[in-house]
């Protein structure tokens, strides 16, 4: 009975597939009678369709995954760099309050005009000062004590009366010349002695952060 069923129902499947074939034959005729074709596209069987949009889900979002950390590395890159200016322009700030540091020193007084920054600060005449030639702030040891062939350093004393390390200098003497606008000739020991000048070179050294360093160098000259 169940075999009868099946035969009969492919048999009508069959019969159906004829009907549609049938028809199909009289729309083409009918359309070439009339002149024109009509092509109809073929379209893909479902199955071969599944799945495609997780694919194309996946893929943008790791693209919009990458643009993300793109842009946290550049704006962590940018923070740095803006960091890193920072502290030089600290560094550089220490330095230059060393060197008004410095000048105001020789400017204290007539002893000291005549006489170069020292670890304790003592007057030394400019004949036994460090000679600016030996001054080399790449290379030299900034501290407080006396290391040959490196000269002491100065710590610019902080509003607390405490050294602050972050700000040196060292003086070093240049030579004693003739003042811009004195008389023509040489430098007179007693005739004329504000005709003269001594002129050192003070060098300061400004720390900022991170390892931040400047380096400042002045010639500076005061009257005998």
């Amino acid at each position: 009975m169940r075999s009868d069923i099946i035969g009969q129902r492919t048999e009508d499947r069959g019969q159906i597939v004829v009907y549609r074939c049938a028809a199909l034959r009289s729309f083409q005729g009918r359309g070439a009678a009339a002149g024109h074709t009509q092509a109809y596209p073929l379209r893909a069987p479902l199955s071969s369709e599944r799945g495609s949009t997780l694919v194309i889900s996946l893929i943008i979002l790791i693209v919009l995954m990458l643009l993300g950390v793109m842009a946290m590395n550049t704006s962590d890159t940018q923070y740095k760099l803006a960091g890193n200016l920072q502290f030089e322009d600290v560094a550089m700030s220490n330095a230059e309050q060393a060197i008004d540091a410095a000048e105001r020193w020789l400017e204290s007084d007539t002893l000291i005009q005549q006489a170069i920054a020292v670890a304790n600060n003592a007057d030394v005449a400019p004949s036994t000062a460090v000679s600016a030639v030996s001054i080399t702030p790449l290379t030299m040891t900034w501290t407080s004590s006396e290391t040959p062939p490196n000269p002491p350093s100065v710590a610019v004393t902080g509003p607390d009366g405490a050294p602050n390390d972050r700000q040196r200098y060292v003086i070093g003497y240049v030579s004693r010349n003739r003042a811009a606008l004195a008389q023509v000739g040489g430098c007179p020991d007693a005739l004329r002695p504000f005709d003269c000048v001594h002129t050192y070179l003070i060098t300061a050294r400004g720390l900022g952060g991170r390892g931040a360093t400047k380096f400042v160098q002045v010639y500076y000259s005061v009257p005998l």
